[in-house]
Protein backbone atom coordinates (compact mmCIF):
# COMPACT_ATOMS: atom_id res chain seq x y z
CA UNK A 1 0.00 0.00 0.00
CA UNK A 2 1.25 3.01 -0.11
CA UNK A 3 -0.14 6.98 -0.93
CA UNK A 4 1.26 9.45 -3.44
CA UNK A 5 -0.57 13.20 -4.49
CA UNK A 6 0.69 15.37 -7.78
CA UNK A 7 2.85 18.30 -8.39
CA UNK A 8 3.32 20.83 -11.26
CA UNK A 9 6.13 20.62 -12.99
CA UNK A 10 7.03 23.43 -15.64
CA UNK A 11 2.95 23.39 -16.62
CA UNK A 12 3.10 19.47 -16.56
CA UNK A 13 1.65 17.13 -13.40
CA UNK A 14 3.89 14.67 -11.64
CA UNK A 15 2.91 12.01 -9.30
CA UNK A 16 4.75 11.93 -6.56
CA UNK A 17 5.28 9.60 -3.22
CA UNK A 18 3.68 10.54 0.13
CA UNK A 19 4.21 7.46 1.86
CA UNK A 20 4.68 3.47 1.33
CA UNK A 21 4.11 1.10 3.56
CA UNK A 22 6.79 -1.47 3.04
CA UNK A 23 9.45 1.45 3.78
CA UNK A 24 10.35 1.07 -0.30
CA UNK A 25 11.87 4.03 -2.39
CA UNK A 26 10.67 7.58 -2.13
CA UNK A 27 11.43 10.62 -4.11
CA UNK A 28 9.81 8.96 -7.22
CA UNK A 29 8.17 11.26 -9.48
CA UNK A 30 6.97 10.96 -13.21
CA UNK A 31 4.60 12.53 -15.45
CA UNK A 32 1.04 11.53 -14.40
CA UNK A 33 0.05 10.23 -18.47
CA UNK A 34 2.99 7.81 -18.15
CA UNK A 35 0.45 5.56 -15.99
CA UNK A 36 -2.47 4.48 -17.31
CA UNK A 37 -3.15 3.90 -13.47
CA UNK A 38 -3.11 7.76 -12.15
CA UNK A 39 -4.10 9.07 -15.60
CA UNK A 40 -7.60 7.36 -15.82
CA UNK A 41 -8.34 8.55 -11.76
CA UNK A 42 -6.93 11.64 -13.10
CA UNK A 43 -9.27 12.06 -15.66
CA UNK A 44 -12.45 9.90 -14.50
CA UNK A 45 -12.49 10.49 -11.18
CA UNK A 46 -12.90 6.92 -10.28
CA UNK A 47 -10.95 3.47 -8.78
CA UNK A 48 -8.87 1.95 -11.40
CA UNK A 49 -8.32 -2.16 -11.18
CA UNK A 50 -6.45 -4.06 -13.04
CA UNK A 51 -6.19 -7.03 -11.91
CA UNK A 52 -3.93 -8.86 -14.94
CA UNK A 53 -1.30 -6.44 -15.71
CA UNK A 54 1.14 -8.75 -17.89
CA UNK A 55 -1.93 -9.61 -20.34
CA UNK A 56 -2.77 -5.81 -20.35
CA UNK A 57 0.88 -4.95 -20.70
CA UNK A 58 0.72 -7.51 -23.56
CA UNK A 59 -1.88 -5.93 -25.11
CA UNK A 60 -0.81 -1.67 -24.26
CA UNK A 61 -3.83 -1.23 -22.64
CA UNK A 62 -1.32 -0.68 -19.13
CA UNK A 63 1.97 1.50 -19.22
CA UNK A 64 4.34 2.15 -16.54
CA UNK A 65 7.56 4.14 -16.20
CA UNK A 66 8.74 1.75 -13.96
CA UNK A 67 7.53 -1.38 -16.20
CA UNK A 68 10.01 -2.52 -19.01
CA UNK A 69 7.02 -2.99 -22.26
CA UNK A 70 8.75 -4.79 -24.37
CA UNK A 71 9.84 -7.81 -22.09
CA UNK A 72 6.34 -7.49 -20.99
CA UNK A 73 5.44 -8.32 -24.22
CA UNK A 74 7.86 -11.15 -24.35
CA UNK A 75 6.84 -12.68 -21.02
CA UNK A 76 5.22 -15.68 -20.40
CA UNK A 77 3.30 -16.82 -17.06
CA UNK A 78 4.45 -20.35 -15.15
CA UNK A 79 3.02 -23.08 -16.50
CA UNK A 80 0.52 -24.65 -14.47
CA UNK A 81 2.36 -27.54 -13.15
CA UNK A 82 4.92 -24.79 -11.16
CA UNK A 83 1.76 -22.61 -10.01
CA UNK A 84 1.00 -25.58 -8.01
CA UNK A 85 4.94 -26.31 -7.28
CA UNK A 86 5.65 -22.48 -6.41
CA UNK A 87 4.69 -21.65 -3.08
CA UNK A 88 2.02 -18.28 -3.09
CA UNK A 89 4.48 -16.19 -1.38
CA UNK A 90 7.54 -17.15 -4.11
CA UNK A 91 8.97 -14.32 -6.52
CA UNK A 92 8.00 -14.88 -10.47
CA UNK A 93 11.75 -14.06 -11.66
CA UNK A 94 10.59 -13.88 -15.02
CA UNK A 95 8.33 -11.04 -14.26
CA UNK A 96 10.41 -9.57 -11.70
CA UNK A 97 12.85 -9.14 -15.16
CA UNK A 98 10.07 -6.92 -16.57
CA UNK A 99 10.62 -4.35 -14.16
CA UNK A 100 13.27 -1.58 -14.69
CA UNK A 101 14.12 -0.93 -10.91
CA UNK A 102 13.07 -4.34 -9.55
CA UNK A 103 16.93 -4.84 -8.82
CA UNK A 104 16.88 -2.10 -6.45
CA UNK A 105 13.87 -3.00 -4.70
CA UNK A 106 16.10 -5.70 -2.69
CA UNK A 107 13.97 -8.55 -4.09
CA UNK A 108 10.33 -7.19 -2.54
CA UNK A 109 7.86 -9.30 -4.78
CA UNK A 110 5.38 -6.78 -4.30
CA UNK A 111 7.60 -4.05 -6.36
CA UNK A 112 6.44 -6.37 -9.55
CA UNK A 113 3.00 -6.87 -9.25
CA UNK A 114 0.39 -8.24 -11.31
CA UNK A 115 -2.92 -6.66 -10.12
CA UNK A 116 -3.04 -3.03 -8.75
CA UNK A 117 -6.35 -0.61 -7.31
CA UNK A 118 -5.78 2.72 -7.17
CA UNK A 119 -8.37 4.58 -5.29
CA UNK A 120 -8.74 8.65 -4.96
CA UNK A 121 -8.69 10.42 -2.56
CA UNK A 122 -11.57 12.90 -3.28
CA UNK A 123 -14.50 14.57 -1.25
CA UNK A 124 -16.14 16.09 -4.84
CA UNK A 125 -18.85 14.09 -4.75
CA UNK A 126 -20.34 14.19 -1.12
CA UNK A 127 -22.24 16.73 0.01
CA UNK A 128 -20.30 19.17 1.87
CA UNK A 129 -21.35 22.11 3.86
CA UNK A 130 -20.57 25.78 2.88
CA UNK A 131 -18.79 26.85 5.40
CA UNK A 132 -16.27 23.46 5.07
CA UNK A 133 -16.08 24.37 1.43
CA UNK A 134 -15.34 28.17 2.13
CA UNK A 135 -12.69 26.72 4.62
CA UNK A 136 -11.00 24.34 2.80
CA UNK A 137 -12.00 25.74 -1.35
CA UNK A 138 -13.39 22.24 -1.85
CA UNK A 139 -15.15 22.56 -5.13
CA UNK A 140 -13.41 26.26 -6.03
CA UNK A 141 -10.67 24.85 -7.89
CA UNK A 142 -9.76 21.82 -10.67
CA UNK A 143 -8.13 19.72 -8.02
CA UNK A 144 -11.01 17.75 -6.81
CA UNK A 145 -8.57 15.11 -6.43
CA UNK A 146 -6.08 15.08 -3.30
CA UNK A 147 -4.19 12.34 -3.59
CA UNK A 148 -4.16 8.70 -4.43
CA UNK A 149 -4.74 5.55 -2.56
CA UNK A 150 -2.79 2.58 -4.07
CA UNK A 151 -2.53 -1.03 -3.25
CA UNK A 152 -0.79 -3.68 -5.18
CA UNK A 153 0.28 -7.62 -5.61
CA UNK A 154 1.84 -10.10 -7.16
CA UNK A 155 -0.87 -12.24 -7.54
CA UNK A 156 -3.21 -12.14 -10.49
CA UNK A 157 -6.91 -11.85 -10.15
CA UNK A 158 -6.43 -10.48 -6.45
CA UNK A 159 -8.66 -7.76 -5.77
CA UNK A 160 -12.69 -7.75 -5.70
CA UNK A 161 -15.38 -5.57 -5.22
CA UNK A 162 -14.91 -5.82 -1.63
CA UNK A 163 -11.46 -4.28 -1.68
CA UNK A 164 -12.75 -1.58 -3.85
CA UNK A 165 -15.55 -0.52 -1.12
CA UNK A 166 -13.04 -0.66 1.76
CA UNK A 167 -10.49 1.52 -0.32
CA UNK A 168 -13.16 4.67 -0.89
CA UNK A 169 -13.67 4.07 3.12
CA UNK A 170 -10.16 5.02 4.12
CA UNK A 171 -9.12 7.31 0.95
CA UNK A 172 -12.33 9.14 2.12
CA UNK A 173 -10.95 9.64 5.70
CA UNK A 174 -7.01 10.39 4.84
CA UNK A 175 -8.81 13.09 2.37
CA UNK A 176 -9.62 14.99 5.39
CA UNK A 177 -5.73 14.87 6.20
CA UNK A 178 -4.57 15.86 2.38
CA UNK A 179 -7.58 18.19 2.68
CA UNK A 180 -6.09 19.93 5.88
CA UNK A 181 -2.75 20.41 4.50
CA UNK A 182 -4.13 22.28 1.10
CA UNK A 183 -6.40 24.17 3.58
CA UNK A 184 -3.16 25.86 5.65
CA UNK A 185 -0.93 25.98 1.90
CA UNK A 186 -2.71 25.96 -0.83
CA UNK A 187 -5.83 27.80 -0.16
CA UNK A 188 -4.10 30.08 2.30
CA UNK A 189 -3.39 33.74 1.96
CA UNK A 190 -0.44 34.14 4.57
CA UNK A 191 0.98 31.36 3.30
CA UNK A 192 0.63 32.55 -0.29
CA UNK A 193 2.14 36.23 0.81
CA UNK A 194 5.29 34.43 2.67
CA UNK A 195 5.74 32.74 -0.61
CA UNK A 196 6.16 35.44 -2.53
CA UNK A 197 7.86 37.73 -0.25
CA UNK A 198 10.36 34.62 -0.37
CA UNK A 199 10.60 34.68 -3.83
CA UNK A 200 11.31 38.66 -4.16
CA UNK A 201 14.08 38.69 -1.81
CA UNK A 202 15.83 35.46 -3.30
CA UNK A 203 18.87 36.72 -5.21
Amino acid sequence: MCIKDTIERNGTKHVIDIFRENGGRMGVEHPIDQNTGFHSVEKDGRFFLCNDIPTSAKNNDYINPRLNQRAAKKYRPPSRVKKILRRSDELDHEWAECWNDFSREKNNSSSCYKSTLIVPMTLINNPLGKEFVRTTGVGKSNRSIYGFLCFDHPQINYFHEGDINVGYIFADLLSFYQINQHSITTHSATFAKKISEMERTQP
